[in-house]
């Protein structure tokens, strides 16, 4: 059936880079498991695996946390139509911004306020609450809580995804 718009390849676009989010959570897990292993197995120290329930959930956090920045560098492409000006941008905010803004908010209560709701704090802060904490681990917080944390990530991929579906729905040529 033909129809006419970008929606529906739109769609298809972010069901792939879900499945592809999925697939690379699970290569990097297989990954990390078989270092662990060589490397206990060399030093001759014993195995201990984690529980299955602290494996699906650390998976699952990934798995969100890669779907939000994925969700974001898709929104951010859709809108400049530019991979490099998009990669560029995403790159100058979470590296650039967020911290400056993070280091002048001890100073200053509104900016620390913002900061709350920044999409590396709320990612650093539901990696510290899915691990329990990250002392000495760069951008793993505790400013939000767990629960505040999982709603912030859930609330950027939707917004990504409604915005970049409003956008592409109204554009009448590629």
């Amino acid at each position: 059936m033909f129809t006419h718009g970008r929606l529906r390849p739109t769609i298809g676009a972010l069901l792939a880079l879900a499945v592809i989010v999925a697939a690379m959570v699970v290569v990097t897990a297989v990954l990390c498991t078989v270092v662990s292993v060589s490397l206990a197995t060399i030093e001759t120290q014993p195995l201990t695996m984690p529980s299955a329930g602290a494996l699906l959930r650390s998976a699952g956090a990934a798995y969100l946390m890669f779907m939000m920045w994925g969700t974001i560098g898709f929104a951010l492409g859709s809108y400049a139509r530019s991979a490099a000006l998009s990669v560029g941008l995403g790159l100058v905010w979470t590296v650039v911004v967020e911290n400056l803004l993070r280091g002048v908010g001890s100073a200053l209560q509104l900016v620390e306020d913002v900061t709350a709701f920044l999409s590396g704090t709320a990612a650093g802060s539901f990696v510290g609450a899915v691990t329990g904490g990250g002392e000495g681990t760069p951008e793993v917080v505790d400013v939000i809580s767990g629960p505040r944390a999982l709603i912030t990530v859930a609330a950027y991929i939707a917004v990504a995804v409604v915005a970049t579906g409003i956008l592409v729905r109204g554009r009448d040529v590629n």
